[in-house]
């Protein structure tokens, strides 16, 4: 089974999201913020093979907990998905701690939006590990 963090500031969003994807079969993490995504993070013993990631966050934004992640888990992959208006993904192309590109997903998106980004990201990190 697949281990997933979602990281997002808004209650609800969180919890459809959490609630989905594990609908879909992958165990889910929860973190309301940046500083707690870190420290369960931190605490989390186990595999963790993707974080959703809310961009604009108060504090810690979803750029800098991405990089904060890479650097605790190189092996990690990441969806990134925000409500503001982005003018192009191409702002957003960053990559993860092994180069692979990160999706974006604009909110909203529907259940099978999501399950498609995050099931796409980790089978191209899995493509790419070998």
């Amino acid at each position: 089974m697949e281990t997933l963090l979602v990281v997002d500031d808004d209650d609800g969003v969180r919890k459809l999201i959490s609630r989905v994807l594990e609908m879909q079969g992958f165990d889910v993490l929860a973190a309301p913020d940046g500083a707690s995504a870190l420290d369960l993070v931190r605490d989390y013993k186990g595999r963790l093979d993707l974080a959703v990631c809310d961009i604009n966050m108060p504090g810690l934004s979803g750029g800098r907990l991405v990089a904060e992640l890479a650097t605790l888990r190189p092996d990690l992959t990441f969806v990134y998905i925000s409500g503001y208006r982005v003018e192009s993904p191409r702002e957003l192309t960053l990559a993860d701690g092994a180069g692979r590109p990160i999706p974006f997903l604009s909110k909203p998106f529907s259940p099978t939006d999501l399950v498609l980004a995050v099931r796409g990201a980790l089978d191209r990190r899995r493509l790419t590990s070998g």
